[in-house]
């Protein structure tokens, strides 16, 4: 039976299934691209906090033309841009089946709300027809999306 399953001994007595030395590399390899990508993360972060100080004393301090100065800050955040794209892209967590289910079930919400947010948005500006202060109801959205990944994430962990 082994052999027609392509499975151990022990793991057609115990139903559990060892790891393999791939399983094992694969769990390594996810600790090293958590690594890369935080990496990744604070050196981008640190280049976008280096263009702000760059702009902020360029031209002022350094009395430099304001094309060049500007022209170098958005060079940096560029570099700051790449960097953070490609180690989110390069070193990707692998999610698991649950984590998949949740963002699937956050990805119908957001659409929802997303949806009841632009037309409470329009329906707002075009009757008051302040423009002007109507964008304060997508920082209510943002604030409610990550309150309702909040609740997601702990009905997972409660559930697991």
């Amino acid at each position: 039976m082994c052999e027609l399953f392509e499975i151990s001994t022990e793991e057609l007595i115990t139903g559990r299934k060892e790891k393999t030395e791939e399983q094992k590399e694969i769990i390594l390899d996810t600790k090293e691209n958590k690594k890369k990508r935080t990496i990744g993360l604070i050196s981008s972060i640190f280049l976008y906090f280096l263009g702000v100080v760059w702009i902020m004393i360029s031209i002022p301090v350094l009395n430099m033309n304001p094309v060049v100065g500007s022209a170098i800050f958005i060079l940096i955040c560029g570099i700051a841009t790449c960097v953070l794209i490609y180690s989110r892209i390069m070193f990707k967590k692998e999610k698991t089946e649950a984590e998949k289910k949740k963002d699937k079930r956050y990805k119908q919400i957001e659409d929802i709300a997303s949806l009841i947010t632009v037309i409470i948005y329009l329906a707002i500006s075009f009757i008051t027809m302040a423009w002007h202060i109507t964008w304060f109801i997508w920082l209510i959205y943002a604030l409610v999306m990550e309150i309702v990944k909040l609740i997601l994430s702990l009905r997972g962990d409660n559930n697991e």
